[in-house]
């Protein structure tokens, strides 16, 4: 389940940009159809909260939203004019995203011990996200409509393999589940804590820049001659795999705190390896860029959502967690791809050049320095805000633990 579950992702989001560049959309429509995965994690806890976990069996909401799905990606890539385009991928989006808390839930809820069990289901998706960039590279599906067929067909099989999964009914409850649980905005109290307020906002703008990786990278590899762009992306699922299986011996030598920066500056790292190598023919330094992106995610949002867990009340941990889930990959991925979009519109112009055949082609120009050292800046101002400003007050307990 989970191994499919992250390919339906996979087969599209990191190739996006150089899909839609190759179909001729401008460099600010781009960000903007990446927000559709923003405006659909916002929205995604209503439905999860409100109808999967009330009235219906799990892994039945999940079949229907994949089949749904499946059509909204063919819908999307059938389109030509970019509205169109943004309206089905949005679609696919509000589809996709609430399976994934949904098949965390089902895996909650039918394994014996979830906290032993659960890290050997939840690295099959990192695996699923390795085979979905073979998968399109293979295929030579990274600049092409195919990359949505095949996620279709994917969602197809997962709707169909849904129904076969554990019958994992609803929650019985005779207390009225409220908008204030599923926003997790019971978690606000927790914000009366300094460091945890501090954690949030720093939560919520590193995830500003994290957002021109996403956006953004499967264009830069384009234009630097490099074909296989899904299998290349992939180095940073590799790297996130093995940081994964060391993290308990990095928590007991670091500390929250030190594995929280060492993730910022990874991002930092990341991007101004981008911004160095972009023209350079510095192969080594791009892919050094990839994989540094494992070390972050690792080090700040596994990390993160970690210390979320120990500081917040039993009775509200599921609603700390919704909450920073609202922040980092709803609010933070919409901000950042707002950014991104009036960051292009200012640092790429259109050229016409001679393509196949004698046809004048209109080409986006970009200018990569400027973009990924701003957004390297980005991520500097954060990790220097972060470091002054949080304090790791429960640093032995945590070493304990």
């Amino acid at each position: 389940m989970m191994l499919v579950q992250y390919i339906i992702w996979g087969l599209w989001y990191s190739t996006l940009g150089a899909f839609m560049t190759h179909k001729g959309f401008s460099s600010t429509q781009i960000p903007l159809a990446y927000a559709s995965t923003g405006i659909a994690c916002m929205i995604s806890p209503f439905f999860v909260g409100m109808v999967a976990d009330r009235f219906f069996a799990t892994q039945k909401v999940m079949a229907l939203l994949h089949f749904l799905g499946a059509i909204f990606a063919v819908a999307a890539v059938m389109q030509t004019q970019f509205a169109y385009f943004f309206t089905f991928l949005l679609l696919h989006t509000i589809c996709y995203m609430p399976t994934l808390p949904l098949a965390n839930s089902l895996s909650f809820k039918q394994l014996k011990n979830p906290g032993e069990q659960f890290p050997t289901i939840r690295v099959f998706g990192s695996i699923g996200w390795i085979v979905a960039g073979s998968i399109i590279s293979v295929l030579k599906f990274d600049k092409t409509e195919g990359m949505f067929y095949t996620t279709a067909f994917f969602g197809v099989a997962m709707a169909v393999y849904c129904m076969t999964l554990p019958n994992t009914p609803p929650v019985k409850s005779e207390k009225a589940i409220t908008a204030r649980e599923i926003l997790g905005l019971d978690a606000l109290a927790l914000l009366k804590d300094r460091n945890v307020l501090i954690f949030m906002l720093g939560s919520f703008l590193t995830c500003i820049p994290l957002t021109f990786y996403f956006s953004a990278t499967g264009i830069y590899l384009g234009d630097n001659n490099i074909e296989k762009i899904g299998a290349i992306m992939t180095i940073g699922q590799w790297v996130e795999m093995g940081f994964f299986l060391i993290m308990p011996i990095l928590f007991r030598k670091l500390g929250i705190k030190k594995m929280l920066l060492l993730g910022m500056l990874c991002w930092a790292l990341r991007l101004s390896c981008f911004g160095y190598a972009d023209g350079k023919n510095l192969l080594w330094m791009i892919i050094l860029g990839i994989a540094l992106h494992g070390m972050a995610y690792d080090f700040f949002f596994v990390t993160g959502q970690i210390y979320i867990d120990r500081r917040a009340p039993e009775k509200i941990r599921s609603s700390a967690q919704g909450l920073l889930y609202f922040l980092t990959l709803g609010a933070g991925m919409l901000a950042g791809n707002l950014v991104l979009a009036q960051v292009n519109a200012r640092f790429s112009h259109v050229v016409e050049k001679v393509g196949a055949n004698d046809v004048i082609e209109k080409v986006t120009v970009y200018d990569w320095p400027s973009i990924w050292y701003i957004a390297a800046g980005m991520s500097a101002a954060v990790f220097i805000m972060f470091a002054l400003a949080f304090k790791d007050t429960d640093a032995k307990e945590e070493k304990k633990a």
